[in-house]
């Protein structure tokens, strides 16, 4: 046999490695496209949209006007009510209690739909006073969210007129007595805000009143400290000279802030002759760039009292009382 030219070798030798190169190639296209794919999946999975899709329930409360929304019964219920109600009519006549549980309890029981409650006498005295006749009308033709006869077109007029009556209690007044009902109910809330107006006008007397003795009070109590205050800083308090190099020599040793120098006895002149009660007071309250009480809050009347004493004395200065 002849030997495989060389031409032939090496065809198939560069043909084997371009397979080789080509399914290695496919291998890395593949991974790369896995792991591409699975970013956006996951990705596309954990999007707060796609999210809230997957776990939004299944049934969704429906809102909105209620003259332009009916209210959802299930047909289940509905069927059932209308069979119920059906076979009471063939059996003659029904109470307003039966008519109530079977047709108006599904509203009425829960306020769906603007309807009133049953025993909610804020909403249906409004209605109470148009008459039971217009009441009995309103469930014939139907009205806002309610359809005629309440959906049960098998009620007669004998049985919607009952089960109204017990709906509303039996208090329903005839459309010729509206206007005096409306006319009482106007009196009884005239006769409230009149009360209401008298009870204000008391307490706002008597909280005027309770103000002014509590002033007057106070202004008492101020005026016998300020008179006893001077008595008792003379006998009760820390040293006067411990008080002022304890905060007030931080002013009065420089004249920082315009502050009467301890020695300068023409700055103390004048306002020793404004007197011991004054300057205590100005001390206590504060004034100009000096805050209250020096800025020492836990010094007493007592300790401030020695304190203005001690600076009198060394300015050479008495003040009156």
């Amino acid at each position: 046999s002849e030997p495989v030219s060389n031409a032939d070798d090496i065809f198939w030798r560069r043909f084997g490695m371009i397979l080789v190169v080509l399914t290695l190639f496919g291998f890395v296209v593949a991974f790369i496209a896995r792991d591409i794919a699975g970013d956006a999946h996951h990705a596309s999975m954990n999007n707060p949209t796609a999210v809230a899709a997957r776990i939004a329930p299944i049934g969704q409360a429906r809102v909105g006007d209620p003259s332009k929304v009916v209210a959802a019964i299930p047909k289940q219920a509905m069927a059932k009510e209308t069979m119920a109600t059906a076979s009471m009519a063939a059996t003659g006549p029904v109470t307003g209690e039966q008519i109530y549980n079977t047709t108006c309890l599904a509203c009425h029981s829960t306020g769906v739909a603007g309807a009133p409650k049953k025993g909610d006498a804020a909403a249906w005295a409004p209605r109470i006073a148009l008459g039971a006749e217009a009441l009995v009308k309103s469930v014939l033709t139907g009205k806002g969210a309610m359809p005629p006869k309440a959906g049960n077109p098998n009620l007669t007029e004998e049985q919607v007129r009952s089960a109204v009556q017990y709906l509303i209690g039996g208090e329903a007044t005839s459309s010729a007595a509206a206007p005096a009902v409306v006319a009482a109910q106007q009196a009884v809330k005239d006769a409230m805000d009149r009360a209401k107006s008298m009870a204000t006008e008391a307490a706002n007397t008597a909280s005027a009143a309770a103000s002014t003795a509590t002033s007057t009070a106070t202004a008492a109590l101020s005026g016998a400290m300020a008179t006893q205050a001077p008595a008792a800083a003379a006998t009760t308090g820390r040293a006067g000279s411990d008080v002022y190099n304890s905060g007030c020599v931080a002013c009065h040793a420089t004249g920082a802030a315009n502050a009467p120098k301890l020695s300068d006895k023409p700055a103390w002149e004048p306002r020793a002759a404004s007197g011991f009660t004054a300057l205590l007071q100005n001390v206590t309250k504060g004034k100009g760039a000096m805050p209250p009480r020096g800025g020492l809050m836990s010094l007493s009347d007592a300790d401030i009292g020695n304190a203005i004493r001690y600076m009198l004395k060394e300015a050479g200065v008495e003040a009156a009382n």
